[in-house]
Order: C-alpha cells, then structure tokens, then sequence
C-alpha cells in the first residue's frame, strides 16, 4: 500500500515480469554475442600461440603482456563487429568541423596538409579506421578518406589501380596536388606497389604504413581469399617489392600475432616506429599509434617527422622509435 493523490491509500502495483517472447529473445542475443566474443578469442589465442612457436622462446607472463592479449581480443572483437558498416564505398567529403583536444601534445594539421587517404588490410575495409579518422579530423585534417580494396577478393596489383582512381578522385574533390597516405597491413604493400608500378609519386607526399608484411606473413598460408597468395613470404608481390623514393615511415610491433615474423612489419631503410605491446588489430585503436600519425602527417618535412617521432616516445616513456638496423 502506498499513499496516492488526495492522502488515499492505494494498493502497489508491481511491474509485470517480462514475457517468455522476450526473455527468449535476450538469451539468444546473449547466446550469439558470447560465441561471437568466444570465436574473437580462439582468433587472437591461435595467431598468438603461432607468434610465441615462431619466436622459440618461453612466453614471459607479465601485466603488460597480458593486457597486450586482451586489448588485442576486444579490439579484433570491436573492429570485426563494425566491418558490415563499411561495406560499401563512400565518396570523399570533408569533415564538418574540426577540434583540437590536446594542442599542446599533438601538432596541429597545417592548412598546407594534404588531405588524407586510408588503405584498409587483409579481409578489412573502411570501417576499420573509424576511429583514427575520427581523431585525425577532430585535430585538424578536413579530408580524412578511408577506402574500400576493389573489387574484392583480388590480386595486390588490382586493388593498386583501384587505389589510383581513388587517388585521382580525392585530388579533383579537394583541389590538392598530392595526398598522405595511411596503410594497415596488406594495405602498404598495396600502397608501395602503387607508387612503384603506377607512378604513385607525382601524387604522394609521404605514407605512413601499420604492420604492413615487408617480407610476408606465414600466418597468410591459411588465407581463403586471392590476395592472401600476394602476403605470403617469398610471393612474387613481396619479392619485386622496395621500399619508395618517397618518405616512409613504418608503425609496427614485436607484439604483432598477423605478420610472422613482426620485424617484417619494418620498411629497410625507412624511418621505423616499434610500439610495444601492441597487437596487429590494436594498430588500429591506439592512442599511441595515432599520436604517432599525426606526428608524421602533420611535419613538413622528413627530419622534422622523426624529431616529433623521437621526442614523443621520450615524453610518453615508451620505447624509442627504432630504425631497421637496429631490429634484432
């Protein structure tokens, strides 16, 4: 009993439970998003186990690497789950506004920057880089434009001519002579066979490559889709390959459980960021690997990037940006 209007005591009401239609409904949605997460951990806990087998070692537990593991299975788990929204291709546009957060951290995007393509990996697509797009636009970059790898299932050389119209595409929308280019995995070897193959670079001003196999990846062996034949080591694609004229720089990380070994993540001769603890999909959702791009992107030259590069790792505690030569 509780007092209602007017001080007349009425009887409670107790909320009806909810039906057997919709209780059924919540344990399949529970059912289906515990095997999809379930299914994410075999995927991480598998390539993982292939990285610890192909190092030799023991594996050495400690509170970063297992944090490493985790935020590797909830980001495959995160990025995995937004891929059907990027399934098709948008055209470029630039962003609305743009927010710089933390200027004192993070150089700003020059008005001068060239707008910004992305080039997705192996079985990815455009969605993958939502969120280093959301960040690189509110900091100043009004054209940020993630891809699609067209038309799909396709040998590296076609999806390089489908990365030049896109180029070409971005360039007339925008007015800008070159463009910057951003590249996970299998993208920077999409990215460097462009710039070889198809005189990418009257139309590049730098790219900046995340875990991009340099020498392949044995982990490509199990691939299902006809790029995978272009990633794997010794493949005709990754031999003719070299590193551009251009400047280059390299993000990847010992951690890597897709490019087996990680060090092939590392362009010879380029400048090379190594970022510890930090999975292949994680690339794609660290705050560190982003810092890391907006550095490069927004320095006006190549010294000056691997300043910004140098310094950042410092200020941060992290380990400092690492050349090829000096990858065991």
């Amino acid at each position: 009993m509780h007092l209602g209007e007017g001080g007349k005591e009425e009887a409670y009401t107790w909320p009806s439970a909810p039906s057997s239609a919709t209780l059924t409904t919540m344990r399949v949605i529970v059912a289906l998003l515990s095997l999809y997460l379930l299914a994410c951990l075999l995927f991480v806990g598998v390539t993982t186990a292939f990285l610890v087998l192909l190092r030799g070692e023991r594996p050495r537990l400690c509170r970063q690497s297992i944090g490493c593991f985790f935020r590797e299975w909830l980001g495959t788990a995160l990025i995995f789950g937004i891929l059907p929204a990027g399934l098709w291709q948008r055209p470029p546009r630039p962003a609305r506004r743009t927010i710089s957060h933390d200027p004192a951290q993070l150089p700003p995007a020059s008005v001068s920057s060239p707008p910004v393509i992305m080039v997705p990996g192996y079985g990815l697509n455009r969605a993958s880089f939502t969120f280093l797009a959301l960040f690189l636009r509110q900091r100043g970059w009004r054209w940020v434009w993630p891809i699609n790898n067209l038309p799909r299932s396709s040998p590296v050389p076609v999806f390089a001519h489908h990365l030049a119209t896109c180029i070409e595409e971005l360039c007339a929308a925008t007015g800008a002579p070159k463009v910057d280019i951003v590249a996970h995995s299998m993208g920077g070897l999409i990215a460097a066979w462009y710039l070889q193959r198809l005189d990418g670079g009257r139309r590049v001003r730098r790219v900046v490559s995340l875990g991009t196999p340099w020498s392949g990846s044995r982990i490509a062996i199990f691939g299902l889709r006809t790029e995978s034949h272009d990633i794997r080591p010794n493949s005709s694609t990754v031999v003719s390959l070299s590193r551009p004229a251009i400047p280059w720089t390299a993000i990847w990380s010992r951690e890597d459980n897709i490019v087996l070994q990680p060090k092939n993540a590392a362009v010879p001769g380029a400048h090379s960021i190594c970022l510890p603890f930090v999975g292949h999909i994680s690339l794609l959702l660290s705050r560190r690997s982003f810092r890391h791009i907006a550095d490069v992107l927004a320095a006006p030259d190549p010294q000056l990037s691997d300043e910004l590069s140098e310094e950042h790792s410092e200020a941060k505690g992290n380990r400092a940006p690492a050349r090829l030569t000096d990858v065991p």
